[in-house]
């Protein structure tokens, strides 16, 4: 065990008392302590972690999920998993609330008012396992567009009706899928509008998704805060965090943990069994099975 005091602001002392690094650096595994909680940061690296170009990719599951996954990661190196998207109910018809596309087929064609980040999960080719986070309140979703003769171009899919159809309609193309989301953190926005009612809220268990660049490489970080917290004071907390440890933080958006609060990762770095009489205990099994909105990193070859 690991513990290194930082000093991040006045009066307020992290240390970090927990640290492993696999794949050449490229996922490290960390837990700071920060005030009285305990925020554990999975920092996966998109740089190349060998001679043949592999790299640490994102995949979004939210439509016959459990299943989908037992197939899918026969031939894959995982390295973790958490729940990802909020349902509209608790039984085997649950939606995801909304936007929701998964491998290019649409789930959910409503959006959510009131969430402002909107992440696109890549699929093919040279882009397969990454990420591009939109703040709907600031910008809009700029794709290439496979009818278009692969121009770019630009669409509102929470505000406008006919730019969320052709939107929809190019995510199908491009084999995409889609997440909605609150976003508690937005390199667009002022401080203010980040963070201006940090301790309004319940206090519960948090978990984040933070996009961010460190040494001109991409990084996709979860941060997992075991302990009660309101929402944007944990997502103050984790800037914080990033900030001090020399991340240019883009985006931090928010991770379900509310029905189901599903979390694992190996210990060697590589989950290499999901079932219950293997890998899980029984509980976390039940959770794989019962929800149905996953992200899943993983080694694409």
């Amino acid at each position: 065990m690991m513990r290194q005091f930082l000093f991040l602001a006045p009066l307020l002392v992290t240390s970090l008392i927990h640290a492993q690094s696999y794949y050449n650096g490229r996922f490290t595994i960390e837990t700071y302590e920060y005030g009285d909680r305990d925020f554990t940061l999975y920092d996966m690296s998109r740089a190349a972690i060998d001679t043949f170009g592999s790299t640490i990719g994102a995949k979004y599951f939210v439509a016959n999920s459990y299943d989908r996954l037992m197939e899918w990661k026969e031939d894959k190196e995982i390295l973790l998993i958490t729940s990802a998207a909020y349902l509209d109910s608790w039984n085997v018809n649950a939606k995801p609330v909304g936007l929701s596309v998964d491998d290019g087929q649409i789930i959910n064609r409503s959006p959510s008012s009131d969430m402002d980040g909107l992440v696109l999960f890549y699929t093919r080719h040279v882009q397969e396992g990454g990420v591009l986070v939109v703040d709907m309140d600031k910008s809009y979703v700029n794709i290439e567009v496979p009818a278009d003769n692969w121009s770019y171009a630009q669409f509102n899919p929470r505000d406008n009706i006919t730019d969320r159809t052709r939107f929809l309609n190019a995510a199908v193309d491009l084999g995409l899928s889609v997440w909605q989301t609150h976003l508690v953190y937005s390199e667009k926005k002022t401080q203010e509008e980040n963070f201006a009612n940090i301790y309004q809220g319940n206090e519960r268990e948090r978990r984040y998704l933070a996009i961010t660049i460190k040494d001109n490489e991409v990084h996709h970080i979860v941060i997992d805060v075991p302990d009660a917290i309101k929402l944007l004071e944990g997502a103050s907390d984790t800037k914080n965090i990033l900030d001090y440890l020399g991340h240019e933080v883009l985006y931090i958006l928010n991770l379900e943990t509310g029905n189901v609060n599903f979390l694992r990762s190996s210990i060697d770095g590589q989950i290499t069994n999901l079932d219950e009489q293997s890998g899980l205990s029984r509980n976390e099994a039940g959770l794989l099975r019962d929800w149905g909105s996953y992200i899943v990193w993983y080694v694409t070859k």
